[in-house]
């Protein structure tokens, strides 16, 4: 019975623990400006470009561009 109450006590006091967070969901660190970024070769298309040049692909296309943060 002691042990029931325990583990009972142990789950109250983690779920109320659990709640406190100070960090938002999702958040990203800040890129800093002088970052590398590969060159791209102008006969390459990425899978980004693609997407981006078809219609039927534009919902998908800013769904993408609103998980990348710009």
């Amino acid at each position: 019975m002691k042990f029931s109450r325990l583990i009972y006590a142990l789950l109250l006091v983690s779920t109320g623990l659990a709640d406190r967070s100070d960090r938002q969901a999702l958040t990203y660190a800040a890129l800093p400006e002088d970052i590398y970024t590969p060159p791209i070769n102008s006969s390459v298309i990425t899978l980004l470009d693609f997407i981006k040049s078809r219609s039927e692909l534009s919902i998908l296309a800013d769904l993408l561009t609103e998980c990348s943060g710009k």
